[in-house]
């Protein structure tokens, strides 16, 4: 299995389990008096399951190796990143009660650019393959 494929399911995964969380999120807020359409305004629970739908069609592009993945995977990030911003400068907000957030957008980041660097690399492969297969039929011909 190469790293793209490693990466893809990480992502995924990771995409997932944000998600699923966010899922979670939903029942203990609903239990709180707090409807759905409230919660669907938060900010911090919009950009999570964005984030978590966004990692997991990054990891899902990624494995069906389309074009495009990084862009994806980095917006991801970027959704993520946003996220924590935001809860961060809520001031009724303490760094101890997100250390979830900051471990998954710290992987999410490491595995996002192991993909785009194991991309690139099998893209100048591929490209010098086509290149030495296009100069072989060059010499046979001549």
């Amino acid at each position: 299995m190469g790293l793209v494929k490693i990466c893809a399911f990480g992502l995924g995964l990771l995409g997932t389990i944000m998600v699923w969380q966010a899922g979670g999120l939903i029942a203990r807020q609903t239990l709180t008096d707090l409807t759905f359409s409230q919660l669907l305004f938060d900010p911090a629970f919009t950009l999570r399951v964005l984030g978590g739908m966004a990692a997991f069609l990054a990891g899902l592009a990624a494995l069906t190796e389309t074009k495009g993945t990084s862009w994806l995977s980095g917006i991801s990030v970027f959704i993520l990143g946003l996220m924590i911003a935001i809860l961060l400068l809520n001031k009724a907000v303490d760094l101890d009660s997100y250390r979830v957030e900051l471990i998954m957008l710290i992987v999410m980041t490491c595995l996002s650019l192991a993909l785009v660097v194991a991309r690139s690399d099998s893209a100048e492969v591929e490209g010098e393959d086509a290149a030495s297969d296009d100069a072989s039929a060059n010499l046979q011909t001549a």
